[in-house]
């Protein structure tokens, strides 16, 4: 119930993008990031109709994230970036081309803000992605190739990225992906457990309209960037419900607040663990 699907590759460490459930439910924790707690909770739905060829799907995220940077307590920083909010509506379509050819193409436009104030353009993000998914036709394994490009917040910022993946199921139980912007081996223990393993950037932003004290932070953006090493397990409770626990190390990190010419505030750079739950349903 945790498959990757063509979809926009965006907050992936705060939000439930690469997951195809009906409904799930996540919290996400990191302990400290030089003195900085970041707590994640959200939710998203998913759901898709086959006609034929063709399918189509809709669904929407939420995340909400707090911040509590202790030494920063009566800061303007922390008192404009306590809370962070990014919504996000999709639609997705997919054409089978032909036996081995598909078409993908996602366009999910999203606000990332802190809602400190009017929502304007730039609390916009655009996301977005066009490409192909080429069935390598292998007998008795599931094998494919997935490029196209995608715009959104994966790296940080809004800008485009490639997409390229190489997926295999060596047999029954494991199978892996190696690409950008995710490679990731899974291990199927039984029909209730299962493990995997993956690396990918992952990001949080988030705009600013307004300084709360009318000071320099009116029109910035907070940017987290971080690579993250992810060991998971799923555990299915039943055919619809399912949990997925997530532990990860975070490194490359960067996080700070910029302006429209220059860095605003530096967190500096850190390594730190990631805890992650989700509650899934349907899929």
């Amino acid at each position: 119930m945790s498959t990757m699907v063509y979809t926009v590759y965006g907050q992936q460490l705060f939000s439930t993008t690469d997951s195809t459930a009906l409904i799930d439910m996540s919290y996400k924790f990191l302990p400290s990031y030089n003195g900085a707690d970041l707590n994640i909770k959200g939710v998203s739905l998913y759901k898709s109709f086959d006609f034929g060829k063709h399918e189509i799907g809709f669904g929407g995220i939420y995340n909400h994230s707090s911040i509590n940077i202790e030494e920063l307590n009566k800061s303007a920083v922390y008192d404009i970036y306590e809370q962070l909010h990014y919504i996000q509506f999709s639609a997705v379509y997919k054409y089978a081309l032909d036996s081995d050819w598909e078409l993908n193409a996602e366009l999910a436009p999203a606000i990332a803000s802190t809602l400190n104030a009017d929502i304007t353009h730039d609390s916009f993000v655009l996301s977005g992605y066009f490409g192909f998914k080429k069935s390598l036709g292998l007998e008795d394994t599931s094998s494919y190739m997935r490029f196209g490009i995608g715009h959104g917040v994966l790296l940080g910022k809004p800008q485009w990225y490639p997409v390229l993946t190489y997926f295999k199921s060596v047999n029954s139980q494991l199978s892996f992906e190696l690409g950008f912007p995710k490679a990731a081996a899974y291990y199927k223990i039984n029909t209730q457990n299962s493990i995997d393993f993956s690396i990918s950037p992952q990001s949080l932003y988030a705009y600013n309209r307004m300084d709360v004290n009318g000071g320099e932070y009116s029109d910035s953006h907070m940017e987290f960037k971080t690579l993250k090493l992810g060991l998971g397990y799923t555990f299915n409770f039943d055919d619809d419900w399912s949990a997925y626990f997530n532990l990860g190390y975070l490194t490359k990190s960067s996080f700070k607040v910029e302006g429209s010419s220059e860095t605003l505030y530096d967190f500096g750079k850190d390594d730190g663990l990631f805890l992650g739950l989700n509650i899934q349903f349907g899929g």
